[in-house]
């Protein structure tokens, strides 16, 4: 047996830097995989539409009303596609790419200096508002934008983007803004027989509730009384960014592990009327020193009320 001790020796010496090696290299890359998988899971959530899917058989068919193509086919309104250049507000080889914004623009029966943005949630797309659209554009006789922002839809795509809760997309809402309200909007505006924009109202839902606050605070930090801001809705935004990571962390396990569908929704969030005043158009604050005309409701509990 003494012989066979011997020979075993040099073999588990061998073996041991091995092991060593095994063990380190787990301990880093285990880690680095559990980092990386909490990065995508809350950069593209299960819920995460991909450019511009079909929906028929997809359950926001219904949670949408089935107003999931354009707002020709679902309301008869023509309507003019219009892109936007944004820049990314992440520094680095990919984050200060600038990407194509991609949107629909469905000018008012008659000519009106009145516009208001329709921003959708994270992962979703422009089709989300669809079912908005009539009243904005019908009742309200209001321009109507609806656009994608940065990793949604149509529109450009960058490098590990995807949602970004309003960091990325209050950068995109605000070029969509300054587009309309500068010379490349007056052109276009003209293009559509409508004239330049004297109001412009907001309205966002979810993770396009907080892009449209967020929007609206630098707007008014910094002052800008170039863009005609004169109303912001924002349907559920959420109060802190952090809980909210920690919240779709958590129900993406529980959509992974079945315990609950990707998003438990029965029917779509209405606009309540009583907020419509603020469509009013009533004489405008000064951007930054005065408030605006503001709405923001929801219900969870890490929803700002």
């Amino acid at each position: 047996m003494k012989p066979q001790s011997s020979r075993s020796a040099p073999q588990s010496r061998r073996r041991l830097p091995f092991c060593c090696i095994l063990i380190t290299a787990l301990s880093v890359l285990y880690p680095l995989a559990v980092i990386c998988f909490c990065s995508i899971t809350l950069l593209y959530p299960p819920f995460f539409l991909r450019q511009f899917e079909p929906l028929e058989s997809h359950w926001r068919y219904q949670a949408w009303l089935g107003k999931t193509h354009d707002p020709e086919t679902d309301h008869q309104l023509s309507f003019t596609r219009f892109q936007v250049e944004s820049t990314g507000v992440l520094q680095g080889p990919w984050g200060s790419k600038v990407t194509t914004l991609q949107g629909w623009f469905i000018p008012a029966s008659e000519p009106t200096s009145h516009l208001a943005v329709l921003v959708h949630g994270a992962g979703m797309d422009r089709r989300e508002f669809l079912r908005h659209v009539p009243y904005y554009h019908g009742k309200l006789h209001c321009n109507v934008a609806l656009f994608d922002v940065s990793d949604h839809g149509l529109s450009g795509k960058r490098f590990m983007n995807g949602v970004t809760y309003g960091t990325q997309e209050s950068e995109d809402l605000l070029r969509v803004l300054e587009f309309f309200s500068g010379p490349k909007g007056h052109t276009f505006l003209k293009s559509q027989n409508q004239p330049d924009v004297s109001h412009i109202l907001i309205h966002g839902a979810s993770n396009g509730a907080a892009t449209v606050l967020m929007t609206a605070g630098k707007l008014g930090k910094a002052n800008n009384q170039d863009i005609p801001l004169r109303g912001v809705i924002a349907v559920n935004p959420f109060a802190d960014p952090r809980e909210e990571w920690l919240e779709g962390l958590q129900r993406t396990f529980d959509v992974w592990a079945g315990k609950v569908h990707p998003l438990n929704i029965e029917g779509p969030a209405p606009l309540p009327q009583k907020w419509c005043g603020a469509l009013d158009w009533l004489p405008p604050p000064t951007v930054g020193r005065a408030p605006l005309p503001a709405a923001a409701w929801g219900g969870g509990q890490h929803e700002a009320k």
